[in-house]
């Protein structure tokens, strides 16, 4: 644990940093547990919190398009400003 820790910035309260890192940490590892390797082509099904942050972590694996599915426009316009289809 004393690896990994870092302090939290004294202009952040303790629910700004809590909420982030947690969805945060869930879409990397759906990325890795998903096992994405550099060409590979990338869905993620809902375009919420969750699921854009899982789009900009697929694309640190370098895969070729990172499709990204919702009903929502104003998601999919947010998962377009982050490089996904």
């Amino acid at each position: 644990a004393d690896m990994t820790l870092s302090a939290i910035p004294s202009d952040l309260t303790d629910e700004d940093i809590l909420f982030a890192g947690d969805i945060l940490a869930t879409a990397y590892t759906g990325c890795v547990a998903g096992a994405i390797e550099h060409g590979d082509v990338v869905v993620v099904v809902g375009a919420g919190p969750v699921g854009l942050l899982a789009a900009e972590c697929a694309m640190l694996f370098a895969p070729s398009r990172v499709f990204v599915v919702d009903l929502l426009a104003d998601r999919l316009r947010q998962a377009a400003e982050l490089g996904a289809t």
